[in-house]
């Protein structure tokens, strides 16, 4: 997958070239996972019934959700709200 002009990242997952690693937030979980096995996915080890994970044919790994990612991630981290920075101030600026 990708372009031959893509960096190689090493041994293991990142070997890939191009694209890894894919996520998808479904309305129906039960459906999704009977299209991405009939068309040749396999289930991966650490898939669990809200997060299922999936080796596509061509090596793609295939995240399917129902719940979505900000969930997901809120779940596990402490998120913070970002607000945006006061402009610099120059040397010799006057106030």
């Amino acid at each position: 997958m990708g372009s031959e002009d893509a960096p190689n990242l090493g041994e293991g997952s990142s070997t890939v070239k191009g694209v890894h690693h894919i996520g998808f937030y479904v309305d129906d979980l039960d459906e999704a996972v009977a299209t991405v096995e009939d068309n040749g996915a396999t289930e991966c080890p650490g898939s669990s019934k809200a997060n299922r994970k999936y080796k596509g044919p061509d090596g793609l790994m295939i995240d399917l959700r129902f719940r979505g990612w900000d969930e997901q991630i809120r779940a596990r981290s402490t998120l913070y709200e970002l607000t945006e920075a006061p402009p610099a101030k120059t040397a010799g600026a006057a106030d």
